[in-house]
């Protein structure tokens, strides 16, 4: 280990403990591939062995079997066969092409009431309102959507989506490199 390593570990993880209160351990990875393979056994581990996930349509996690299951792309897959722990993919919030045909002005983030719904009744397939658990552990987001356009969701986005994914115990997973929630 490289001295700069270890002091730039030890600064990130008093970071996170000021911000969070909680203590954490800091992993320096080879790639964003493997950053989100690591992250997924993570997800599973906290999540009592889920490994279902939400994603982005347009989103890109990687090229590694775990990453390419969450990655919106069928030509990312294809020669693969078929993934059984696919993600769902949800619209990513892209104002200028709004998929719901919205304006920003008038939406009031449709986007996040439209995912909030997959979780208004047992038909759905994603929640067991008998029990209040989802089938899904995490939902992954990238802070910035690159592949898909270099698009930046509307603020107060994260917010609201956050508070569906805490009403139902699904973490949030921002696979961004460099990125920042707002």
């Amino acid at each position: 280990m490289h001295r700069e390593k270890i002091l730039l570990a030890k600064a990130l993880a008093l970071k996170v403990e000021s911000i969070w209160g909680v203590k954490g351990r800091i992993h320096f990875n080879v790639g964003g591939s493997q950053a989100v393979e690591d992250s997924l056994k993570l997800v599973r581990n906290a999540c009592q062995g889920k490994s279902l996930m939400f994603a982005y349509e347009g989103g890109y996690h990687g090229r590694t079997l775990g990453a390419s299951a969450i990655t919106s792309s069928y030509r990312y897959r294809r020669r693969y066969g078929h993934f059984g722990d696919r993600a769902q993919f949800v619209p990513f919030p892209y104002c200028f092409r709004c998929p719901y045909g919205k304006s920003r002005d008038q939406c009031d983030l449709y986007c996040v009431d439209q995912f909030a719904r997959l979780f208004d009744s047992k038909y759905y397939g994603v929640w067991d309102p008998k029990d209040g658990s989802a089938e899904y552990a995490a939902f992954y987001v990238e802070a910035v959507q690159g592949t898909g356009g270099y698009v930046v969701p509307p603020l107060g986005y994260f917010a609201k989506l956050k508070r569906v994914l805490d009403e139902r115990n699904i973490l949030l997973v921002d696979d961004e490199i460099g990125g920042a929630l707002h």
